[in-house]
């Protein structure tokens, strides 16, 4: 009898901790060994935590509903923002008589990352096709965002202090309080 119960016991301690370690797990897709180089999970991780912040702060001016991209894309950051909406690559992209660059579609000009620094740089549209009434003073809105890796509870997070938005010839220098 004792037997049985330390059996059961000792199923419903080990069901517990699966159950503990499993929705640690689900809270973020990376878990990441913390070394002194760049493994593959970092990289990944790298793209998406610099996605999910430059989104945060695009979508302060508007509402992102799909990235573009060139046909020869870095994989780590298509992935990254398909993670956040959906990707397509620059030819596919929509345009009609009246737009080049639709509404919510944002151009990613630049994305890069590296040890230390990373860039974020593209344009938020909408763009009207040229000829267009009202194309001169607006040609979308184009956001130019470096990074850094800085150290918070001593674990490293990527953070842009200021980044500029450009309409046309009207530039703003932007400094985020939080994201």
């Amino acid at each position: 009898m004792r037997l049985i119960c330390l059996r059961q016991a000792s199923t419903l301690i080990v069901a517990l901790l699966l159950s503990s370690v499993l929705a640690g797990c689900a809270t973020t897709k990376y878990r990441c060994k913390f070394d002194n180089y760049r493994n593959d999970c970092q990289r990944e991780y790298d793209f998406y935590s610099v996605a999910s912040f430059a989104l945060k702060a695009i979508e302060r001016i508007g509402p992102v509903t799909t990235f573009v991209v060139p046909a020869k894309f870095d994989a780590y950051a298509r992935g990254a923002l398909a993670e956040l909406r959906p990707v397509i690559e620059l030819k596919d992209m929509p345009s009609s008589s009246e737009y080049s660059q639709p509404k919510g579609y944002f151009v990613v000009e630049v994305f890069s990352v590296n040890e230390s620094s990373a860039e974020f740089d593209g344009r938020l549209g909408p763009v009207p096709r040229s000829g267009q009434p009202d194309s001169e003073g607006n040609c979308g809105t184009t956001f130019i965002m470096p990074f850094e890796l800085e150290l918070e509870d001593k674990h490293p997070v990527w953070a842009s202090h200021s980044y500029k938005t450009q309409v046309c010839d009207s530039t703003h220098f932007i400094v985020p309080a939080h994201l």
